[in-house]
């Protein structure tokens, strides 16, 4: 579970152990006094720039922190948060390039195992966003969340995955004044007052990353846009603010992709994320997949076509029927997946590239499922297409794996035009 949002909040973190709050100034002397060298001397003070830190002040930089010291437990915090972001491997902690990394900076911190982080801090950070998710739902306006969906097949047959992402609007009363970046609360709406709420859009954080959860909320709040100011009836000023989250990622296992499976994650998670507020699921869109058609058609729910989606099938349909355009293709495939099987023909390309002054760079091979891989195929080609064609010149009669041919004048020419009908998509 996950949520995105454009809002930031600013947070300044004080001084560590062993920084200085304090500034000087230094005053030069005029040009008629002679410059005296200051003495070498030890001092309890860093702040002079000709001064030393004196050896009481070195061993204490260098002590250790407890794990309850608050600069521990918001470095804890930050690193809890890199993992779940950049989706980094626990090991990361227990490296030894990483323990370098942070004895450069922060000496004083040991860092935590990563059995703290797999389970505890991680599993506490889910929570919180959890919660506040939670929340924001129980604040939405209307009784209807609508969802997105999808599933796919892992490579290498590691299992099959659906997952969920819900999207919502909250309003936000600001002060009386209604101006941007004052103070905003979330709201019941008046239509809806009736319905369960929770008292509190900001849970209660455990005690290991306590300093997370005011950066957690703008994530778990995931508002993506904040229109006008608007005045709904019952408050005298309102800020619209439109939410998505991803609710879950679930694994079939060895389950296939069939409807009654399908149906049954998606009641699994209406059940726990809708039904504790009384919301109902609104529009369901997803693509135009045969299984998932039929699983929302067993739970009797509306489906509304994925627009990226149909422009797929239009562009594919365009690309198939286009006279000679399909030629064109079978060409362009033929030469990007000659250089990308041998390791051989692409360092005579690059050399060819090197030669002609040309920035050096890998043809790129489409996928026929999607349609913006056959335009960055074609953008490719022709950016190279002095080398291509010196190279197909030069070796491409003597390959032995396969005849690639040349790339005739009329085949550049529609690659153009495919390019130029195919970018506004």
């Amino acid at each position: 579970m996950s949520t995105s949002s454009t809002q930031t909040q600013s947070h300044h973190a004080p001084p560590g152990p062993a920084s200085s709050a304090t500034s000087t100034t230094a005053v030069l002397p005029a040009p008629s006094q002679p410059t005296a060298t200051p003495p070498l001397t030890f001092s309890n003070s860093c702040s002079s720039a000709h001064s030393q830190v004196s050896v009481n002040d070195m061993f204490e930089y260098k002590k250790p922190m407890s794990q309850s010291h608050p600069l521990s437990r918001r470095l804890t915090a930050g690193l809890t948060e890199l993992l779940v972001r950049q989706l980094l491997p626990y090991q990361l902690v227990e490296s030894e390039a990483f323990k370098k990394f942070v004895a450069i900076g922060t000496p004083q911190w040991k860092v935590p195992g990563l059995n703290l982080f797999s389970k505890k801090a991680i599993p506490n950070l889910y929570n919180i966003i959890e919660k506040e998710v939670m929340a924001s739902l129980a604040y939405s306006v209307g009784a209807r969340v609508h969802l997105t969906t999808d599933t796919w097949s892992a490579k290498h047959g590691q299992g099959r995955y659906t997952t969920y992402t819900a999207h919502w609007v909250n309003l936000l009363t600001a002060d009386k004044h209604g101006m941007r970046g004052s103070a905003v609360e979330l709201v019941t709406p008046p239509q809806l007052a009736g319905r369960p709420t929770v008292t509190s859009s900001t849970p209660t954080p455990s005690s290991m990353i306590s300093s997370l959860a005011e950066s957690s909320s703008a994530v778990a709040s995931g508002c993506t846009s904040t229109e006008s100011p608007q005045v709904p009836s019952g408050y005298s000023t309102s800020w619209i603010q439109q939410c998505h989250g991803v609710l879950g990622l679930t694994c079939l296992k060895a389950e296939s992709h069939t409807r009654p499976a399908l149906l049954s994650v998606l009641n699994a998670q209406v059940n726990q994320w809708l039904t504790p507020h009384q919301l109902e699921i609104g529009k369901v869109v997803c693509d135009n997949g045969t299984n998932l058609l039929s699983a929302l058609n067993l739970g009797k729910l509306s489906h509304v076509p994925c627009m990226a989606h149909v422009l797929n099938l239009i562009v594919q349909r365009f690309v198939s029927k286009y006279p000679g355009l399909q030629d064109v293709l079978k060409q362009a495939r033929k030469v990007c997946g000659h250089f990308r099987r041998s390791y051989t023909a692409m360092g005579h390309f690059s050399d060819i590239q090197r030669r002609n002054n040309m920035p050096v760079r890998r043809l790129i091979c489409d996928s026929p499922t999607r349609w913006n891989s056959t335009l960055l195929m074609f953008d490719r080609l022709l950016q190279q297409e002095k080398a291509v064609n010196e190279y197909l010149y030069d070796r491409g009669a003597r390959t032995a794996s396969v005849e690639l041919g040349i790339f005739l004048p009329r085949y550049l020419t529609l690659m153009r035009n495919a390019c130029r009908l195919m970018r506004p998509f």
